[in-house]
Order: C-alpha cells, then structure tokens, then sequence
C-alpha cells in the first residue's frame, strides 16, 4: 500500500508538467485562453489558478489532480496553519467514489455533509456570500477553495460537477471580449502588445 509520504513525493508542480509535456508556454496559455503572464504566475506560486485553469491543464499535461502540488498556491494564503487545522478538523472520511462518479455540485456535497453554508464559510475563511456564488456558478472558485471544501466533504474531485464553472468561464471570456471590442484605450492596446512580445519570445 502507498504511503502518504510516497504519494506527496509524486507530486509535481504545474511548471514540471508543462516542462515533461515538451509544450512552450505560450502554446499552452493560447490552449487555456489566458495570458501567458498568467500561465508564469501560476507556475510560479505568485498567483492561484481557478479550478477551470487548473482541470485545462490538467487535461493537456496528461495528469491527475491528485498530482498536482497544490503547496506553493497555500504559500501565498494568509494564517493557512489555522485554517488548515480547522478544516482537518472539519473533515469527513472520503466518501467511496462510484464507477462513473456522479458528478455533484458543491452545494449538493455541502447538503450530503450535513453543514451549513455559514459553518462551511467560516471553516475556510471565506464569506457565505463566495460559498453560495460557488455553489450556484455564478463565480468560480480557485484550486484551493476546491480542494479545502472536497476535503471537507470527504469527497473526490473527480465526482465534482465543473459545468457549472465552464459555463461561467466562457461568459466572463465573452463579456470581456465585447468589453476589449467596445473599449478604444491605448493603455489597454499597450498592455496587450507587451503581453504578445513577452509570448513571442518563448
């Protein structure tokens, strides 16, 4: 049987995967629709990818989310030791997963958990506003928020529904392209021609 220790030594960063994929960084940020500022800033541990980011990723390197190394995303979180420890100590025992899983949403493992949104909320250090706008899709979550709650509800992210947060992905992309269309701003066109030298050159 795997140890722990055997399991976290498996895990690898998002950089790592991209590096074992032989993929540039630029093809990969056009892929995943971002920036490739963003895709750095990921690899990096200077910003947290949300939970769509994450399972695009995932599914073009060709690896789990389980080994994905989510600890330099929970480097950069504040008075993560005591929220860690509230979680743990909030924690169900993982729930066996069928074959196909059922895809759930996180209102529906919350419900399954028997915990209260307000609870859940101040678990994770986030407001009950957030926690509802997650489990509705109105707002999609980023890769800690998802494993702190799956943790909490003892179930396995291969059961989690992630429609809900595609769907609210492609809108945000295209309100922001009608907004990019609409918008006559040279700091803007600056901005984004930096952004393509910086992509050009790896």
């Amino acid at each position: 049987m795997m140890s722990s220790n055997d399991i976290k030594s498996k895990r690898i960063s998002l950089y790592d995967m991209r590096l074992s994929s032989g993929k540039s960084g630029s093809g990969i940020s056009r892929l995943c629709g971002t920036t490739y500022r963003s895709l750095r800033n990921w690899e990096t541990g200077t910003a947290i990818p949300n939970i769509v980011n994450v399972h695009d990723l995932l599914q073009i390197y060709g690896y789990s989310f389980y080994q994905l190394d989510l600890e330099p995303f929970y480097a950069i979180r504040s008075n993560r030791t005591d929220k860690q420890l509230r979680i743990e100590a909030a924690a169900r025992k993982p729930k066996p997963v069928s074959i196909p899983p059922e895809p759930l949403s996180l209102y529906d493992m919350r419900k399954q958990s028997g915990l209260t949104g307000a609870i859940v909320a101040d678990i994770c250090g986030a407001s009950y506003r957030s926690l509802r706008n997650w489990e509705t899709g109105a707002a999609i979550p980023n890769v800690i928020n998802v494993a702190d709650l799956l943790e909490i509800y003892g179930h396995s992210f291969y059961e989690l529904n992630l429609i809900p947060f595609y769907t609210a992905f492609e809108e945000r992309s295209k309100r922001q392209k009608e907004l990019d269309a609409l918008t006559d701003n040279p700091l803007r066109d600056r901005r984004r021609f930096t952004e393509d030298s910086l992509i050009n050159k790896h």
